[in-house]
């Protein structure tokens, strides 16, 4: 369903809107801050094709593809409008906002 040039990820195949494109999981490590003396938490997205993704907006294009939850731990990446074969994938993660649903 995807293929991988340049480090980037185009379509293989026409994808319909809303079809799952691969998932992840969110990743959670205590981290201790010698300044604050207390434990704290960092949170990391796992998700292999995430790598390949491009950001929507340092090329100014339009995104075509969104990171979905599913529940507490599952992130999948969906399409976000009908894409073509060949077509460059584009993800918006300005703020990142779809992780903050996810942690307890």
């Amino acid at each position: 369903m995807i293929d991988v040039n340049d480090n980037k990820a185009y379509a293989s195949q026409d994808i319909k809107a809303e079809e799952t494109l691969g998932e992840g999981l969110v990743f959670i490590m205590q981290n201790w801050n010698p300044d604050t003396m207390e434990w704290g938490r960092k949170e990391w997205l796992k998700l292999p094709l995430g790598a390949w993704l491009s950001e929507a907006m340092y090329y100014q294009a339009k995104p075509n593809v969104y990171y979905s939850s599913s529940d507490a731990w599952c992130v999948e990446v969906k399409a976000l409008t009908d894409i073509k074969r060949g077509d460059q994938l584009f993800v918006d993660t300005d703020g990142w906002e779809f992780i903050d649903p996810l942690l307890p």
